[in-house]
């Protein structure tokens, strides 16, 4: 959608700051949307979050259907 392919341009121009938001934004309204997780976990991990990036990997398969 749109929204994602607007966050996944901030992220691949640079503006790690401005995509985090996005995605953040876009989780709160749809926590379950795999691209989302995996868009952020990719933000993070590049950004030396490994961490973060496990434990919202993590949460998003505790709650999986």
């Amino acid at each position: 959608d749109s929204l994602l392919a607007s966050a996944w341009a901030l992220h691949q121009a640079g503006r790690w700051d401005e995509a985090e938001g996005a995605y953040l934004r876009l989780l709160a309204a749809r926590p379950r949307d795999a691209d989302v997780v995996n868009c952020f976990g990719i933000l993070l991990l590049q950004s030396g979050r490994a961490r973060d990036a496990r434990d919202l990997y993590r949460a998003f398969v505790a709650h999986a259907p």
